[in-house]
């Protein structure tokens, strides 16, 4: 499966947008976009916390996602999101080579 890759930073995210970075047993997004207070919520990695998540997204009006993925733990996420938003999956890894 191929996901659309984020290489320029948050201008590819329109007018509201959220940074989703998946760790193990957490995850942490930052919303912002007009008219919201930009802000940073974390979340538990399991079903009900990434439900949680989505309406929380759907509350401020969010349309873009861009997923920091690691490992194995970013695809309950996305499973959870990707019917509801157009995410963009980033792979760590590479932005921390590209950044060095």
């Amino acid at each position: 499966m191929d996901f659309p890759i984020l290489e320029t930073g948050h201008n590819n995210l329109g007018e509201r947008g959220c940074d989703l970075c998946v760790y193990r047993k957490e995850v942490t997004a930052s919303i912002f976009g007009p008219g919201i207070r930009t802000a940073t919520h974390s979340y538990t990695m399991n079903a009900r916390s990434m439900i949680a998540l989505r309406d929380l997204l759907f509350k401020h009006g969010i349309t873009h996602v861009i997923l920091h993925k690691s490992g194995i733990y970013w695809k309950l996420a996305y499973d959870i999101l990707c019917d509801h938003f157009t995410i963009m999956v980033v792979n760590q890894r590479n932005l921390q080579d590209a950044c060095c």
